[in-house]
């Protein structure tokens, strides 16, 4: 799954990465872009991110990125693993799982309550 944020905003990845929804995300940094919005041609340096999280997680990870993004309409595209290595994918697989079974920390939902 990814999604691009305006440089310099902060993107906080490692709030859904505490929340479970994802147990990983990668920022890169300098990306240019140029779409169509509202009629005219935009450009804007943003912040790629790529969040690795399970199919089960899909739908939590969207209406949290939905809720706390910027944008009126965040970029939220999921791009399927066709390969991977077994130990890094069995790690993602439990590291979720054990984090939805732990739920959040009362400093997660402190934190939350700031965005």
């Amino acid at each position: 799954m990814e999604s691009c944020f305006r440089s310099g905003h902060s993107a906080r990845p490692w709030l859904i990465t505490r929340f479970g929804e994802s147990r990983t995300a990668n920022l890169i940094r300098k990306v240019e872009s140029h779409y169509w919005w509202q009629g005219k041609i935009e450009s804007a340096a943003e912040v790629l991110v790529i969040f690795k999280t399970t199919k089960g997680k899909l739908k939590a990870l969207e209406k949290l990125i939905v809720a706390k993004h910027p944008y009126d309409t965040p970029e939220f595209l999921v791009v399927p693993i066709i390969a991977g290595n077994k130990r890094y994918l069995d790690w993602l697989s439990q590291s979720v799982r054990a984090r939805n079974a732990q739920g959040p920390s009362p400093k997660d939902k402190r934190i939350t309550n700031q965005q």
